[in-house]
C-alpha cells in the first residue's frame, strides 16, 4: 500500500514535470512585464509614461499615430510643450489629483500635435511608485475629437429646437391677445414675472424657462371665450363667469398633446388655484399646487391689478403688491410673495 502511494505520488509527480509550460518556468516578474509590454503596445488608447518633471520616457503606437511624433522624437518631448496656455487650470486640477491620492481620471484637455494642429483627449493618470516613492506617471489618453463634434451639434440642434418652441409659443400667445386688447401685453408681463420670481428662488436655470413658457401661455384658454364677454364693462353673469373660470381647464386641453420637456400644461393650469382651496377649477390645497403654478399666481395677480380692465381702471402696483401681502400663506405661498416684493422693492423690477 505505501508502496502503491510513493509510486502514485511519483507518477504525479513526473506527470506534472511533463505538462509543466516553459513560460510557467520563467520567473513570474518577466511574465508580468511582458504581458504589461504588449498591453502597453497594443492597446487602442493612446498610452504614455513621463517622469516628474514632465520629461516623456516612453510611448505606445496609438499615442504616436494620435500627436503625429515619431519613436525618435520622445526623448526631447515635454508634457507642457502639448498643452497650450487655457488648458492650464485643467492641469493644475489634475496635478492636484495625482498628488493628493494618486489617480487623476477623466480630465479633458486640448492637446497640441506636431502639425500644430489640435485634438481633443479625456486622460487618465496615476503615479508609478518605487519604493514608497513616486518615480514617474503613466497616462492613458482617448481621442474625443468626434465625441465633442457630437455634442456641439447636439447643442445647436437644441438651440435652434428651442427657438423655434419659443417662436411658437410666442405666436400662439399673440394671437390669443388679439382677440382681448384689454389684457395685451398680460401673459408677457406674467411671463417675465414668473421667470423672476423663480431666479430669486433659486430655482433651476431649466425650470426657469419652464416658468417663462408657461406664463406666456397661462391665458391662451381664453381662445374659448367670446370676446364680448371679455371686453365687457360691467358685471358678468354666472354662465359668463363660469366660462371665464373654465379657461385654465381649456389651456390645458390645447397644450396637453404638444411634449414639451416640462409639464407645462399643468402649470397653467393651476394658475388660479389658492394656498386655501379656494381656488379653480381644482380646488387644490398648500403643495398639491406645484411652485410653477404658486408663482404663475402671484405673477397673474400682479399684473392684473396693475393693469387696465374693461370693468376697471388699473389699480397700480402699490394695491397689488398690498394684495399677495395681506393674503401671503392664506391664498399665497408666502416665499413666492417674499420673493415678489423684494423685486420690486428692493431690485428695481417693473412690468413694462
Amino acid at each position: 500500500m505505501k508502496n502503491m502511494e510513493k509510486g502514485d505520488s511519483t507518477k504525479r509527480g513526473e506527470n506534472n514535470s511533463e505538462l509543466a509550460s516553459p513560460v510557467n518556468s520563467r520567473p513570474q516578474t518577466q511574465d508580468i512585464e511582458e504581458r504589461y509590454q504588449a498591453l502597453f503596445e497594443r492597446s487602442r488608447d493612446a498610452v504614455y509614461i513621463h517622469d516628474i518633471d514632465g520629461n516623456f520616457t516612453d510611448v505606445n503606437m496609438a499615442w504616436l499615430k494620435m500627436t503625429g511624433y515619431e519613436k525618435a522624437d520622445i526623448p526631447n518631448l515635454k508634457l507642457f510643450a502639448f498643452l497650450p496656455q487655457d488648458q492650464m487650470p485643467t492641469v493644475t486640477e489634475a496635478t492636484g489629483e495625482l498628488i493628493n491620492s494618486g489617480v487623476s481620471e477623466f480630465h479633458e484637455f486640448k492637446l497640441k500635435r506636431k502639425d500644430g494642429s489640435f485634438v481633443d483627449i479625456e486622460a487618465t493618470s496615476f503615479l508609478i511608485y518605487r519604493q514608497d516613492k513616486p518615480v514617474a506617471v503613466m497616462g492613458i489618453a482617448r481621442d474625443i475629437t468626434e465625441r465633442k463634434k457630437s455634442e456641439e451639434e447636439l447643442r445647436k440642434s437644441n438651440e435652434r429646437l428651442q427657438k423655434a418652441m419659443t417662436g411658437a409659443v410666442e405666436t400662439i400667445s399673440m394671437m390669443s391677445e388679439l382677440r382681448d386688447p384689454y389684457t395685451a401685453g398680460h401673459q408677457y408681463q406674467v411671463a417675465r414675472l414668473s421667470a423672476a420670481i423663480a431666479e430669486e428662488l433659486g430655482l433651476p436655470e431649466k425650470r426657469v424657462s419652464a416658468i417663462r413658457m408657461a406664463g406666456t401661455l397661462h391665458d391662451i384658454g381664453k381662445v374659448s371665450i367670446p370676446s364680448e364677454i371679455l371686453s365687457k364693462p360691467g358685471q358678468l353673469s354666472k354662465i359668463e363667469m363660469e366660462m371665464i373660470r373654465n379657461h385654465p381647464k381649456v389651456g390645458m386641453e390645447i397644450l396637453k398633446s404638444i411634449d414639451f420637456p416640462f409639464p407645462i400644461c399643468k402649470y397653467v393650469v393651476e394658475h388660479h388655484e389658492r394656498m386655501d382651496g379656494s381656488g379653480y377649477p381644482s380646488g387644490l390645497k398648500g403643495e398639491e399646487i406645484s411652485i410653477e403654478g404658486r408663482i404663475l399666481a402671484v405673477a397673474d395677480v400682479v399684473s392684473a391689478m396693475a393693469s387696465h380692465r374693461p370693468y376697471r381702471p388699473a389699480l397700480g402696483i402699490e394695491k397689488a403688491l398690498e394684495e399677495i401681502t395681506k393674503n401671503k400663506g392664506t391664498l399665497y405661498d408666502p416665499a413666492v410673495v417674499d420673493a415678489c416684493l423684494t423685486l420690486f422693492t428692493q431690485k428695481g423690477f417693473n412690468l413694462e
